[in-house]
């Protein structure tokens, strides 16, 4: 499952997913109907005035559109700290959100994204299922990282973080660090990543098959996952890791890769993704035409 936080927005506390793949905060609309206020189409005018555009509808994964609507969210805080915010923040009817909801077996409210993320350095415990935050110059932090071993964080322009694994005979690639992305596979690679990989004969198999979401064939819609030979992360070679194919994104690793590892850090204060072991390196699997019909596989 993803890492879950406890977040409080003027006086309501929310579970918000922990999402290094989001920009922005983000809250269930039905939630947001009934705890915040809503902004009219005349007050969004008036911010966009002084302030910044809000857009009105936002891609989702995959390709679907959904439409946006904004809320007056004075503070968000995350135990005794005021996390950066702008002061509104948007709504969005995302499926997504309702599959991690099921995934962690407990309602979620919302997304913090790398906008409030980033204001502080984060320790993710797989064992105990725990994140802490700690503040920049924490002194209880550094101790922390003494047995990881730590890779640059890169911010691309979207505000995600980014981290690069050789992937021969390629070289290094670039993979955002995508903590809402939560399958039992290590992420995600475009079309074009695929096509690259193909040609030079460093994928070690693959699999398509009909996903099943439409019942006539002319408009039904395939998945791809493949197998990388081999991946390299600093000083640790990992075999055989699968990716999903998707075709409106860049490449990411999900919770399926970060979990690989006894405990990670995202030191945004010195930009550095931190692991520590025990680390598991054996292969994914790779999923069966079968399976890739089943809901299984996303979970």
């Amino acid at each position: 499952m993803a890492p879950v936080l406890t977040v409080n927005i003027g006086a309501n506390r929310y579970q918000f997913v922990f999402d290094t793949g989001a920009t922005t905060n983000l809250i269930d609309p039905r939630i947001a109907a009934r705890h915040l206020g809503r902004m009219s189409e005349e007050q969004m005018r008036q911010w966009e005035r002084y302030q910044e555009p809000l857009p009105r509808s936002t891609s989702l994964l995959g390709g679907a559109a959904a439409a946006i609507q904004y809320y007056r969210a004075s503070s968000v805080r995350y135990g005794g700290w005021t996390i950066p915010s702008s002061g509104l923040i948007p709504a969005v009817d995302a499926p997504e959100l309702t599959r991690l909801s099921q995934s962690a077996g407990t309602p979620l409210d919302g997304v913090l994204g790398m906008r409030s993320i980033a204001a502080l350095n984060w320790i993710w415990d797989r064992h105990a299922g725990r994140l802490e935050g700690y503040r920049f110059g924490s002194k209880n932090f550094a101790p922390l990282l003494h047995d990881m071993a730590c890779t640059a964080i890169s911010i691309q322009p979207n505000g995600l973080p980014a981290i690069t694994l050789d992937l021969p005979p390629w070289g290094a690639t670039w993979f955002v660090i995508d903590t809402g992305f939560v399958t039992n596979y290590s992420g995600s690679l475009s079309i074009a990543d695929v096509a690259v990989l193909r040609h030079m004969k460093a994928l070690s198999g693959e699999v398509t098959a009909s996903n099943g979401q439409s019942a006539d064939p002319a408009t039904r819609e395939s998945d791809t996952f493949v197998q990388v030979g081999a991946a390299r992360l600093e000083h640790l070679t990992f075999d055989r890791l699968v990716f999903e194919q998707i075709a409106l994104s860049s490449a990411r690793l999900g919770m399926g890769f970060i979990n690989r590892f006894e405990r990670v850090a995202f030191d945004f204060e010195a930009n550095r993704f931190c692991f520590a072991p025990p680390i598991r390196t054996m292969p994914d699997t790779l999923p069966t035409r079968a399976e890739l019909a089943a809901p299984a596989v996303r979970e």
